[in-house]
């Protein structure tokens, strides 16, 4: 049963990750929903010592203890993926700092095309 549940969060994960990559693609009449669901992610982050929930969900269906790995954790999805695309992980420094980049970015181009 937590292998089935573990899947469907790992999916869940990279469904939130697509939709956040290429949410602001989608019809105008969406965007209000993508920019609310970029900022709600993004303060998520930030109240959680910068690591997403459903990371924390993983590691908790694994076994393994959430509230002393926070360092570890920061960007574990991504740097999962980055991995398995490109071959290397990014530092942390580098990953956070592209993460929100990225992440402001589509926003910004989510907000000029809502307005």
């Amino acid at each position: 049963m937590n292998t089935f549940v573990l899947k469907l969060v790992k999916i869940s994960h990279l469904v939130v990750f697509l939709y956040i990559l290429l949410g602001w693609l989608l019809p105008v009449y969406t965007l209000g929903f993508y920019m609310l669901w970029v900022m709600t992610i993004i303060v998520q982050w930030e109240l959680n010592s910068g690591t997403c929930l459903l990371t924390n969900l993983e590691n908790y269906l694994k076994g393994e203890e959430v509230s002393t790995k926070k360092d570890e954790q920061e960007g574990q999805f991504l740097k999962e993926l980055i991995l398995k695309v490109c071959g290397f992980t990014p530092t942390d420094k580098h990953l956070k700092a592209m993460v929100y980049l990225l992440m402001y970015l589509f926003f910004v181009v989510a907000l000029y095309r809502y307005s």
